[in-house]
């Protein structure tokens, strides 16, 4: 007969810690048992140990703003679990809005060794109307030297790899544009679609050469202002990625309960909009996004706040 194994979940209200805090809130917002309920309570033998995890990396991009004519950064992030021995990534963007000024390597990373490949490149090209893939884009690689295997990057940590910086054409319109993660292209000799993909220093956990999969690119954007657009942001778009979704409550949580992130917009973390910020605000976006409660209040589009209060959007210019 087959042991049933069970774990036993951590409680929030015996154990006094964020972490404890983030593991169990979705499921007591929620009203769900968590993933370690079964029938008969918990407690029992301890569970069996976790399997190796899958090798993964995760690419970011940053969003930034401002006016026609201004320079904007934006920061390209990787995170990966395990070494890798090269990345490749491409970065697609509208042209008839933006152009690439300078891409240049994060301040965090080491020296690229001598031996290393590192290729940067760009297309400003704005021959056909519209925003295509193989016009407006960007397309980075780092290969390992072969005397060393291994790009010398800390593991498990997400580190700035690229300051990418661009120019907001005289005549774009005002509102965001996206930068993001695709295939771009063809291009180079070979002319053929640059992607993002990586190639991982332990060929047992993943092959060569695989492409990073959809929902770990975290693409970005320009917010291009326009006159009066100082202190907008969207309600519960805690870090400002123009979505609402688990990773902005979670964001105010540790704000909260660690205090090691910094809040970009105090009137966006202001989720229920009493004014104050404090836990009610991500339960409030909890209970909206998984138990159907009450979408945040306005601006529910990218705008100011309709409620004054003493809260303020500092990355947005609004804090005095």
């Amino acid at each position: 007969m087959e042991i049933q194994r069970r774990c036993t979940p951590m409680n929030p209200l015996t154990h006094n810690s964020p972490r404890a805090l983030l593991w169990a809130l979705p499921w007591v917002v929620v009203g769900t048992a968590s993933p370690c309920s079964e029938a008969g309570g918990g407690g029992g033998l301890e569970p069996a140990p976790e399997p190796v995890p899958a090798a993964k990396v995760r690419y970011s991009l940053s969003t930034a703003e401002g006016k026609p004519g201004e320079i904007v950064t934006l920061k390209l992030s990787i995170e990966t679990n395990t070494l890798l021995k090269a990345i490749e990534v491409a970065i697609n963007f509208d042209e008839s809005l933006l152009r690439v000024v300078d891409t240049t390597r994060g301040d965090a990373l080491p020296a690229v060794p001598f031996e290393d490949v590192a290729k940067a490149d760009f297309d400003n090209t704005n021959d056909v109307p519209g925003d295509q893939s193989d016009e407006g884009w960007i397309y980075l690689q780092l290969v390992a030297a072969e005397t060393i295997g291994e790009l010398k990057w800390p593991v498990g940590v997400e580190i700035p790899l690229y300051d990418i910086q661009f120019k907001i054409l005289a005549d774009a319109k005002a509102g965001l544009t996206r930068v993001q993660f695709m295939e771009v292209g063809p291009a180079g000799v070979e002319d053929t679609p640059l992607k993002n993909a990586v190639d991982y220093k332990d060929e047992v956990l993943a092959p060569a050469n695989v492409e990073v999969p959809e929902e770990d690119l975290d693409d970005g954007g320009v917010i291009i202002l326009g006159l009066g657009e100082i202190g907008f942001f969207l309600r519960a778009d805690v870090n400002l990625d123009f979505q609402r979704d688990i990773s902005d409550p979670i964001r105010t949580l540790t704000y909260l309960f660690q205090g090691s992130t910094n809040l970009l917009c105090f009137d966006a973390a202001d989720a229920n909009d009493d004014g104050s910020l404090d836990v009610s605000d991500p339960i409030y976006t909890l209970h909206w996004l998984y138990a159907s409660g009450t979408p945040p209040p306005e601006p529910e589009r990218w705008g100011p706040d309709p409620t004054p209060d003493k809260l303020c959007c500092e990355e947005t210019g609004g804090c005095s």
